[in-house]
């Protein structure tokens, strides 16, 4: 199976190339951005045409269980 990536801080600067770079390796078969400005990584998700998954903390924190 390929690898799957949970990037933290998403929509941030660093974050945004990170996540562009991520979602054209062939390796990478799941990319999870995460950032507490959920509404910025949903964007970046949509302008960059990622096809991922976007959560904030909380979400993370119930995916990853305690």
């Amino acid at each position: 199976g390929g690898m799957k990536i949970a990037l933290l801080g998403a929509a941030g600067f660093v974050g945004r190339g990170a996540a562009a770079h991520l979602s054209r390796l062939p390796d990478v078969t799941d990319l999870l951005l995460v950032d507490y400005d959920v509404r910025a990584a949903k964007k970046l998700a949509k302008a960059e045409e990622l096809g991922v998954a976007v959560l904030d903390q909380a979400g993370l924190e119930a995916l990853l269980g305690d």
